[in-house]
């Protein structure tokens, strides 16, 4: 059940940036929207993986740079 709640909060947070991005953020660019969007996942990634106690911190903080994550 936790699960599925995570996953209406991540999508309620996509939806809002997207709102706030076409209501009127000016140069606010399809990149840009998609670089916002993969900041709130590995953020939320990021959070999870400290509630683990199973993981190391160092684990947590080493993240994926979304240009990296393109060029793949």
């Amino acid at each position: 059940m936790k699960k599925q709640s995570d996953c209406h909060q991540i999508v309620a947070t996509l939806m809002l940036q997207g709102f706030i991005c076409a209501t009127g953020m000016a140069g606010c660019t399809w990149d840009e929207f998609n670089e916002s969007g993969y900041e709130v996942m590995q953020k939320h990634r990021t959070q999870r993986c400290f509630e683990d106690r199973s993981r190391q911190l160092s684990d947590c903080v080493t993240q994926q740079s979304y240009d990296s994550y393109e060029r793949e």
